[in-house]
């Protein structure tokens, strides 16, 4: 990840405004410089933890900086105040040691009514060539598809997952 020179600028800013809320920093891939989505939502019943969303923002939004959303994009350039921590605890690393610890701090935070923002003019470039093996399906042959279900390197591994699924989405004997 890559920080933009301003980014922590752009979200303190925004923080003075919001003091109770997360806010998150834009994430967009660095080769392409395209931004894949604002705000992501969750969709556990199609067994995904996460699920595009807005891409678009109107001219309000834009001025004042911000956007809501129900659910962040990992920890990439996100401002939490100390006062969250405080309300609902830290990430949890026991039953998330590996992947889902974020989504499910977030889930927690929007549940006890913390609000979650994006900061539209906080950026943080993302290099996907060295993140998760599974960061881009529609690239991957059936094989590295497959692959991406056990690897360690891949946020689609059902053994660091199934956590994530088994708490908010809970299937009664699997």
């Amino acid at each position: 990840c890559y920080v933009q020179p301003d980014t922590l600028f752009h979200l303190a800013k925004l923080s003075e405004k919001s003091p109770d809320a997360i806010i998150a920093s834009v994430q967009r891939d660095l080769q392409s410089q395209s931004i894949e989505s604002l705000t992501i939502t969750c969709n556990f019943l199609l067994g995904f933890p996460t699920r595009p969303g807005v891409i678009s923002v109107s001219k309000a939004q834009l001025a004042q900086g911000l956007i809501p959303t129900r659910l962040i994009q990992g920890g990439r350039g996100a401002l939490i105040p100390i006062e969250v921590f405080r309300k609902i605890g830290l990430f949890d690393s026991e039953a998330f040691p590996h992947y889902g610890a974020d989504h499910d701090f977030y889930l927690r935070a929007h549940a006890a009514g913390v609000p979650l923002y994006v900061g539209l003019h906080a950026l943080v470039d993302v290099d996907t060539t060295r993140t998760s093996s599974a960061a881009n399906p529609t690239k991957m042959s059936f094989s590295q598809f497959r692959d991406s279900l056990s690897s360690i390197r891949s946020h689609r591994s059902t053994r660091h997952i199934s956590p994530l699924f088994r708490r908010y989405f809970p299937i009664p004997h699997l």
